[in-house]
């Protein structure tokens, strides 16, 4: 019994142990397969010797370059821009335009002007001390007709080609101010170019009179001689008073009264001693117009005298003028003598314009206390139709 007991017991267990090993086998058969893992192949160390590893190479920092100095050169005034040519357009109907301006030393302004060959065109150009001078030239043929050089201040000639032609006013001193005339009319002849007229005065005369017709926009020119410090007046009279006066001096170019302006009196102690140009300026339609120029004849007293007498023969209706310079509340008497008291006075100040005695009053002798320091224009005015003869005392106190 023992013995086989024993022997079924051994057999149990190898039977369990045979399960055991089926068991193991199929839970390997079962579970992931895991690839094998290599081992690391020991490579035997080699007899052949390995470089040192080369030292570091100290690469030396690349020199920045200095930073180069750019020279700023010190501002610089851009040069100025050149002057814009500007054009001379008439009004319509017109037939002369005027400009201004001004310049600095050796300066040029431009313009231009559209003509027709054939027309004649006057130009004419004013500053102080006539320093501004002409300088004309066709802009499509390049023909000079004027150059600056030549230093003329005006100019007139019948236009060879239809273009434009350009104008320049050359500052050949200071900086100054100018005033510009163009005028281009047509069919006309340098013979029928309205000619200047020279105003005289009767001898012993202080003033002239004279008359004329103007066409829309036309200008009248006359001349007249004059004196340093002699007191001059202008009066241009016309229906609507449409005509305005210019006068300027012919030898120095200096303008005294402009047409812009719209002057129709004017008066002034004359700079210089030459001839005086005075136009009647037209700025509307065609009309006549009346100019009188006075010039007066100054009274001065001889040293230590209080008075002064004058005698004249006017013509009929025509009055003689003097200037007397007086103080303020000085007494001043003035008498007129002549055949049937026929010459009458009118006596007004200069500067203040105010009339002391007019001639409607009737009056032959006056006597008053002066209100102002200042020049004071006496007139003999005949109002007779005949020629006459007066004797006029002047007595201040």
């Amino acid at each position: 019994m023992t013995r086989a007991r024993l022997s079924f017991d051994r057999r149990l267990a190898v039977f369990l142990a045979f399960v055991l090993v089926l068991l193991v086998a199929s839970c390997r058969l079962l579970a992931p397969q895991t690839a094998p893992v290599a081992e690391p192949t020991m490579i035997p160390a080699t007899s052949t010797p390995v470089p040192p590893s080369p030292e570091p190479t100290v690469v030396p920092p690349t020199p920045m370059p200095e930073p180069t100095a750019v020279p700023i050169s010190a501002p610089t005034t851009a040069p100025a821009a050149a002057p814009q040519v500007k054009r001379i357009e008439f009004v319509p109907g017109a037939t002369s335009a005027v400009v201004q301006g001004s310049l600095a030393a050796e300066g040029i302004d431009e313009y231009v002007l559209r003509a027709s060959a054939g027309q004649w065109m006057m130009v004419t150009v004013w500053s102080l001390d006539n320093t501004i001078v002409l300088e004309i030239y066709g802009v499509s043929d390049g023909q000079p007709l004027l150059r600056s050089h030549m230093r003329q201040t005006s100019w007139q000639t019948a236009l060879p080609a239809t273009q434009d032609y350009g104008i320049k006013a050359v500052a050949t001193g200071v900086a100054t101010s100018y005033t510009l005339q163009v005028t281009v009319v047509s069919g006309v002849t340098p013979t029928s170019v309205p000619q200047t007229k020279r105003i005289q005065f009767a001898p012993g005369g202080t003033s002239a009179v004279v008359q004329g017709s103007l066409a829309a926009e036309g200008i009248d020119q006359y001349l007249l001689a004059a004196s340093a410090g002699q007191w001059m007046m202008a009066l241009v009279f016309s229906p609507d008073s449409s005509v305005v006066l210019e006068i300027y001096g012919i030898s120095d170019g200096r303008p005294l009264v402009r047409s812009h302006m719209r002057q129709t009196f004017w008066q002034t102690t004359l700079p210089a001693t030459q001839d005086y140009g005075v136009k009647a300026v037209s700025t509307g339609p065609a009309t006549s117009y009346m100019l009188q120029v006075i010039i007066p004849e100054r009274v001065q007293f001889q040293p230590g005298a209080i008075s002064a007498v004058r005698e004249g023969s006017p013509s009929p209706r025509e009055t003689h003028e003097y200037l007397l310079q007086a103080m303020k509340e000085q007494t001043m008497t003035v008498t007129i003598t002549s055949p049937g008291n026929l010459v009458l006075l009118e006596i007004y100040g200069i500067d203040d314009g105010q009339p002391l005695v007019r001639v409607p009053m009737g009056v032959t002798t006056w006597t008053g206390v002066l209100p102002n320091t200042q020049d004071y224009d006496i007139k003999a005015v005949s109002v007779t139709d005949a020629p006459t003869t007066y004797a006029i005392e002047f007595t201040v106190r």
